[in-house]
């Protein structure tokens, strides 16, 4: 099998994963699924295909499965964060004080500034071979 095809099998199964963890701790905490669920599926879907089609085009000899071990940790950190969010939302209803802004909405607007810098480095290093030059720059 191709390993481009495999990456988005893996990536696939990583939004699969991710989008049933998050629904898992929406509906054992509150009960429901966020009005905005739809809307976090499509997102997450988007931003895994754009990083896939990414590696498609400047890395298409990469590791097939790099990318969708990063996606994967970088989803159940969201789900992660997420849970927290919602423990301090139902913490903050109980004692009547003010709910803390959502921290997974700053942590997803990290991963796009991420997966932004990730396409540009590979934009810029078309042949990885090219940075032995700099081994020096890891002392410094």
């Amino acid at each position: 099998m191709r390993p481009r095809r495999v990456e988005l099998g893996l990536l696939i199964l990583v939004w699969a994963i991710g989008s049933v963890c998050y629904a898992t701790v929406d509906l054992a905490t509150l009960g429901t699924l966020p009005v905005n669920y739809l809307a976090l599926l499509l997102g997450s879907g988007a931003v895994l295909l754009i990083g896939h089609i990414v590696v498609r085009r400047l890395a298409p000899h990469a590791d097939p499965v790099l990318f969708p071990v990063a996606a994967m940790l970088n989803m159940l950190g969201l789900v992660m964060i997420h849970r927290l969010d919602v423990a301090a939302q139902l913490r903050a209803e109980v004692t009547d004080e003010k709910a803390p802004s959502p921290d997974a909405v700053a942590q997803a607007t990290w991963v796009l500034v991420a997966l932004v810098l990730f396409t540009l480095v590979l934009f810029l290093v078309t042949d990885h071979r090219r940075l032995q030059r700099y081994t020096y720059t890891s002392g410094v």
